[in-house]
């Protein structure tokens, strides 16, 4: 942090750390006044320098999406984080604390299992504007979990505050530390808030919407999340061991929302009974609690003796009785507090004049307390704040006082007192023994926050990153061969064939040509470019179709394209005395190979399934009241159109590795979002119908998010994502994040979409990057990639919007290259790529489909 050295050694007098002599003295003083013990390490000198690296392995901003961070936690080798995105909805990642690589991540609005979705920001964190909690974790060693709020509204996505309030159920969960999963739930009579966990309990409140009731309940972590007691009318907010501390309060505060102590009233309730252990009213006229560890509380109160000042008190949990010592009148000021990973809990307080620290050891019976800091000069700083506490370190800020040069010294003590360290890079929220998560600069309102290791000692090990190499950019033509545009967004580059666009839906390279879908004046239309000169090589639709081929309906506007070549495109279209038909067309020249009627049965054609094989899925629908009366995927022959197979009470989506993927589900059923979840998903002979594999209940909810060939099968369940092998059905990979809306043919990329999809947009979706090869696959998430919207995946090569990009990545040249990690291979690119050959790539600025109507701009480039 740029003048920190300076600002630090402001308020550090004399050399930072302290002489053996010193430090023995001032153990046998403190010992001699019946103080406890004061901890030194060998030597006396406080022990080995304390190191951070200069550089952030890990940004909560460019990283991990947020805009604001809530709660900070480290548990093992993870690093729990929660923060705000998407204008305040909560995202909760998990993140290896080594390489800060994502394990698992969860939004507002995205499925936590089949039925409940991650609830809101207001439910987690403090609320008090700027400060970062730690979040409730629970249970040990691996395993441990992580308690979030959930709701259930009968939807996933674009989930608001109002669809949350108006959920018929709500309540809290615990996710597993590992994979996401849920561990338990449980629901609370209102809008939740999760409070706090120790051992095997866990605190949570909960707001009744209307009337605004408070009731707190604590839950049993270790047995499904069972209702141990229920308390209403007051927050009991804070675990101290086997006591539960509550407060009572004027009707609408709540824990966190402020830091004065008018009205509030600590009481203690047994934390696994409920049953009333004490309270302070005959003590303290009024009274709040700091913080708190197994054994002891620190409380900021008001004496009741007439005109007493405000002052710290710490507490035995057991009694209520407050602890004594020669120097038991505390100082005046507010106290700041932190804990450790071991429950060691260190609190600092203006001490009339001077700072003192006090260390509370869980379960210990005295107040072990210093004296001042060590080479703190009380007349030259003020504002001495505790931040965090880990490995026996004290992580703290000091401002200075008048006249000296403003800015906040952050530092880091041992137990003795010595100064370990001056020099950190912002204000420490979080600590583990070799990491530390800091605010760069708290008064920049950003709410970013950066990991660094730390070591003792010499200098820490560098972040353990992938050894992936990076991949060599694409070769790309920078200027463009053709450009294909809707009406008022063609380029003055004098590249935009002679179209008269009101949509584009599809575009793909294929049989040598640049074949799209689009609407113009007259309807829809299939049309194929010389993808380097411009001229139109034939056209399907519109007034200057074939006779071969009638009237192009809404199946039209996605091409399918099928064979081991990509050469030919499968048409549906409307048949002259009625009915549907298929057309497969070269897409080299527009010969039409066959025409095919899909008569008898189901009538309604919903989809084409295209597939490098030989042979093509029909998907066919018939209609009842607004629900699906009838199903069923045709497979036929790609050189005739013959009908060789149909799987009933089935959805295709897709034929790869010798099978036809398809959903199962018995009619009748809800279209579109009201559609019923999948009874199965299967693969079955494409010719005989055989079954080779099924699901069969290994997951719930399984959804085919992509068929990609003999390389991936897709799968997206109430419990994340898997990669199947499309040959036997076998899982080669999963994450806990639920992934879908995907772009590329994993060879070897399948670039995906997590998170909110609905009326916002997908500005509130982060990137998932399926990478396969045979028999393994990976599933890595990039929730850092600005502007998903803007993302693609072809080949080995992703592509996305470059918000650094000059307009905030709204103009010419505003997308860039990156390889399958994230790393930015080349910029400038006027659109992501959606298509490639051997010599050719179109890339894409704006949308397809119905969003094309804000304008699309499709450029055929040139590879190398």
């Amino acid at each position: 942090m740029a003048g920190s050295t300076k600002r630090a050694k402001g308020v550090l007098r004399g050399r930072p750390r302290r002489t053996a002599l010193t430090a023995a003295a001032v153990a046998l003083a403190l010992a001699a006044a019946g103080l406890g013990a004061v901890l030194l390490r060998p030597g006396g000198a406080g022990g080995p320098e304390f190191s951070v690296s200069p550089e952030a392995y890990l940004d909560t901003a460019g990283d991990l999406g947020m805009e604001e961070v809530l709660a900070v936690g480290f548990r093992g080798d993870s690093a729990v984080v929660m923060g705000t995105f998407l204008h305040g909805r909560l995202r909760l990642a998990v993140v290896d604390a080594g390489s800060g690589e994502p394990r698992w991540v969860r939004d507002t609005g995205t499925l936590i299992d089949a039925d409940a979705v991650l609830g809101g920001a207001e439910s987690v964190g403090p609320l008090a504007f700027g400060e970062v909690s730690a979040p409730v974790l629970t249970g040990a060693g691996d395993d441990w979990s992580v308690v979030v709020p959930y709701a259930v509204t009968g939807r996933e996505g674009d989930v608001g505050d109002i669809t949350l309030l108006e959920a018929g159920e709500q309540g809290v969960a615990a996710l597993s530390g590992s994979d996401g999963s849920v561990r338990w739930k449980r629901e609370t009579p209102g809008v939740p808030r999760v409070l706090d966990g120790a051992g095997g309990t866990v605190l949570a409140g909960a707001v009744a919407s209307g009337t605004g009731e408070v009731t707190s309940l604590a839950l049993d972590a270790e047995d499904g999340g069972a209702v141990l007691w229920e308390h209403e009318g007051d927050w009991v907010h804070r675990l101290a061991g086997d006591t539960a501390l509550g407060e009572s309060a004027p009707a609408g505060w709540e824990p966190g929302a402020d830091a004065t102590t008018e009205g509030r009233r600590v009481f203690a309730l047994d934390a696994r009974t409920g049953r009333p252990a004490w309270d302070l009213d005959g003590v303290f006229s009024e009274s709040g609690v700091e913080d708190a560890t197994e054994g002891w509380a620190v409380l900021y109160a008001v004496p009741r003796e007439e005109g007493a000042p405000a002052r710290t008190a710490v507490v035995a949990t057991g009694s209520g009785e407050e602890a004594r010592s020669p120097r038991s009148r505390l100082g005046t000021g507010s106290p700041s507090c932190a804990a450790g990973e071991d429950s060691l809990l260190v609190c600092a307080q203006d001490a009339h004049g001077s700072f003192e620290l006090v260390t509370l050891a869980p379960g210990e019976s005295g107040v072990e307390r210093s004296t001042e800091v060590t080479g703190l000069d009380p007349g030259a700083a003020d504002g001495l704040r505790v931040h965090a506490v880990s490995g026996g370190r004290i992580h703290l800020t000091a401002s200075p006082g008048d006249g000296e040069e403003a800015g906040t010294a952050s530092f880091v003590i041992d137990r003795s007192g010595a100064v370990l360290a001056e020099d950190l890079p912002g204000e420490v929220v979080a600590a583990a023994p070799d990491a530390i998560a800091v605010d760069p600069d708290p008064s920049d309102g950003t709410g970013r926050i950066a990991f660094h290791r730390t070591a003792d000692g010499g200098a820490p090990p560098s972040p353990e990153a992938g050894t992936a190499p990076e991949a060599e950019p694409m070769p790309i033509e920078r200027a463009p061969r053709l450009a294909v545009s809707t009406s008022g967004t063609a380029a003055p580059d004098r590249a935009d064939a002679d179209v008269d666009l009101r949509r584009i839906h599809d575009a793909v390279l294929a049989g040598g040509s640049l074949v799209y879908a689009g609407e113009d004046g007259d309807g829809l239309l299939v049309s194929a470019l010389d993808p380097d000169t411009g001229e139109e090589r034939w056209t399907l639709g519109g007034e200057d179709g074939p006779d071969a081929v009638g009237t192009l309906g809404a199946g039209s506007r996605r091409l399918a394209v099928a064979g081991g070549d990509g050469g030919v495109l499968l048409v549906p279209h409307g048949l002259d005395g009625g009915g549907n038909g298929v057309s497969a067309v070269s897409a080299g020249d527009g010969e039409v190979l066959w025409t095919a009627p899909l008569g008898g049965g189901s009538g309604f054609l919903d989809h084409l399934v295209g597939s490098e094989e030989d042979l093509f899925a029909v998907g066919r629908i018939d209609y009842g009241d607004s629900s699906v009366a009838a199903a069923r995927s045709e497979v036929r022959e790609l050189g005739s159109g013959r009908l060789v197979h149909t799987e009933e009470d089935a959805e295709a989506f897709g034929i790869g590795g010798g099978v036809l993927v398809v959903e199962r589900r018995t009619p009748p059923y809800g279209s579109g979002p009201d559609r019923a979840p999948a009874e199965d998903v299967a693969g079955v002979d494409p010719r005989t119908g055989e079954e080779r594999w099924s699901l069969d209940g290994r997951y719930e909810r399984p959804r085919v998010a992509e068929v990609a060939g003999d390389r991936a099968v897709l799968v997206v369940h109430g419990g994340g994502t898997a990669v199947l092998d499309p040959a036997t059905g076998e899982e080669v990979a999963s994450s806990a994040t639920r992934a879908d809306r995907c772009s590329g043919t994993a060879e070897p990329l399948l670039v995906c979409r997590a998170g909110a999809a609905g009326s916002s947009g997908d500005g509130g979706t982060l990137p998932v990057v399926v990478e396969a090869g045979g028999a393994e696959a990976s599933i890595r998430l990039l929730p850092g990639l600005p502007a998903p919207e803007g993302l693609a995946g072809v080949e080995r090569w992703m592509f996305a919007r470059d918000a650094d990009a000059p307009g905030g990545g709204a103009g010419e040249g505003s997308y860039r290259m990156l390889d399958a990690h994230g790393r930015p291979l080349r910029g400038g690119l006027p659109g992501r790529a959606i298509s490639a050959d051997g010599e050719h790539v179109l890339l894409l600025d704006g949308e397809l489909g119905e969003l094309s109507s804000a304008g699309a701009r499709i450029t055929v480039h040139r590879r190398g």
